[in-house]
């Protein structure tokens, strides 16, 4: 009887623990983490309701580790990176590697509005905006 008990509290105990860990997680990521939300920049307008266009770039803000986190669903060739802190006047620019995948940048971290631009070698941009 005595092992019955110490079991069941040793699975209380753990399934405790691990809901505060996973409440914890979605609490820092939710305060900490900003997606961010990129459209193309397209000059050509049609009066016929299109499509929303594929972008092959997804980003996300991490706050703990005051970087955004890039990543490619498409192969692309090499694509210029612009960020600007437009509270600041921080800069970076850069040239992102072209595979698929995860790409770390490293920011401030710096309270500010800031924006993101892409531009590929055939001359596409895609911009976003975010908030710290």
């Amino acid at each position: 009887m005595k092992r019955f008990f110490r079991f069941a509290f040793t699975a209380f105990v753990a399934v405790f623990l691990c809901s505060q860990v996973a409440f914890c997680d979605d609490t820092k990521k939710s305060s900490h983490d900003k997606t961010i939300t990129l459209t193309t920049h397209d000059s050509k307008l049609s009066s016929r309701p299109r499509a929303r266009a594929y972008i092959p770039i997804q980003a996300e803000y991490n706050g703990f580790m005051n970087s955004i986190l890039i990543t490619l669903t498409r192969e692309l060739d090499n694509t210029e990176l612009v960020i600007e802190n437009h509270t600041t006047g921080e800069y970076l620019s850069g040239t992102l590697s072209g595979e698929v995948g995860t790409q770390m940048i490293p920011i401030s971290g710096t309270e500010g509005f800031y924006t993101i631009t892409f531009t590929l070698q055939n001359g596409t941009q895609y911009y976003g905006e975010f908030e710290i």
